[in-house]
């Protein structure tokens, strides 16, 4: 768990300082020559923020106790200390909008066969 957590500053601090930089220029173009509308972006300094806000997620670090830590993100969503998105990636380096898109239509597969 210490090399992992050394692992992830590592992985932050890259993803923060070139990442979002390569992201943020990619992005400046690309309004500049009008292949993404984005409102406000070159007008407000807060509305271009907030265009460039990205979230960067690598693997996650596999388990030790899956029963465990996964008790422990639902308790961290309920208590409000993180979101059902940030444990989806952490966990499983998955996105959970994605995941609720499959499970909605699986449910509804499984409704269908078993009525």
């Amino acid at each position: 768990m210490q090399a992992w957590r050394s692992f992830r500053d590592r992985r932050d601090w890259f993803s923060h300082d070139f990442c979002q930089l390569v992201y943020e220029t990619w992005l400046f173009e690309a309004v500049a020559t009008g292949r993404i509308k984005a409102t406000g972006f070159f007008n407000d300094p807060v509305m271009r923020k907030l265009w460039s806000q990205a979230i960067w997620i690598g693997p996650s670090p596999g388990q030790i106790d899956p029963e465990k830590e996964v008790d422990a993100a639902v308790k961290r969503i309920n208590n409000g200390f993180s979101t059902h998105e940030r444990e989806t990636a952490e966990l499983t380096g998955m996105d959970w909008d994605s995941n609720i898109d499959v499970l909605t239509r699986e449910w509804e597969t499984r409704r269908i066969v078993l009525d």
